[in-house]
């Protein structure tokens, strides 16, 4: 009885999930729908309040498509997924979607490679990216490292930037919390790019965590399972 009982809450909750993601997914489309009627009152606009409103809409159109990442993420663990994270991080790294500011420290680790970890390859590049524009948005340079050791594959994202203090470290892979120090400063977004990393990660039975840079910057720390 105990166990039956068991199998039908994680039932009701999986259901939950589910429906929380569809109805999200609803309401995205129904105010990206309203956003479009307001690009186009917008036009209508004096030039300098058009690219305040304009802006203001693509805030809310970031929020939208980060909060709907992020539900989607959070939907139960991946079981039987398996990602090329070497083929992941080439295409990443040849898309020209980062600047020159971001290079690997050992490039040779995984080119010509095929390296196979747990997980959805599209939600990986998906953390990816997040992570190292993240890292590109606070530091000067970005250096990216991959270490291969039995049964691990190890992404460390480093920056140059002014780092995060120990006790935020945790904080910062929470959904929806923004810092107000230096490297939070100047800059937008609903604090959702590491919450929704933090998650696909776990989720793929990974682990991300945050560390200091020797002389200064932050290091985000990706550790994935090997696929057998």
């Amino acid at each position: 009885d105990l166990a039956q009982a068991f199998n039908d809450m994680q039932t009701r909750i999986e259901a939950l999930l589910a429906n929380r993601t569809l109805m999200m997914s609803a309401m995205s489309h129904d105010v990206r729908t309203y956003l479009t009627r307001l690009r186009l009152r917008v036009e209508m606009l004096d030039e300098k309040n058009r690219d305040a409103a304009e802006a203001t809409i693509e805030e809310i159109q970031a929020l939208l498509n980060d909060t709907l990442a992020f539900a989607e993420a959070a939907e139960g663990a991946e079981t039987g997924e398996e990602a090329d994270i070497a083929h992941v991080l080439s295409e990443l790294m040849t898309s020209g979607q980062f600047s020159d500011q971001v290079c690997w420290a050992n490039q040779s680790a995984f080119q010509r490679k095929r390296i196979f970890v747990a997980g959805r390859a599209d939600r990986l590049q998906r953390a990816l990216v997040n992570l190292i524009t993240n890292a590109e948005k606070y530091g000067e340079a970005v250096e990216l490292t991959l270490r291969t050791p039995d049964r691990a594959v190890i992404l460390e994202i480093a920056d140059h930037g002014p780092g995060i203090p120990d006790a935020e470290k945790k904080l910062v892979l929470e959904p929806f919390y923004r810092r107000d120090a230096s490297r939070n400063r100047h800059t937008e977004g609903a604090g959702l790019g590491l919450a929704i990393a933090h998650t696909i990660i776990e989720r793929a039975g990974g682990t991300l965590a945050l560390a200091d840079r020797p002389g200064g910057g932050l290091i985000a720390r990706v550790t994935l399972k090997r696929a057998i």
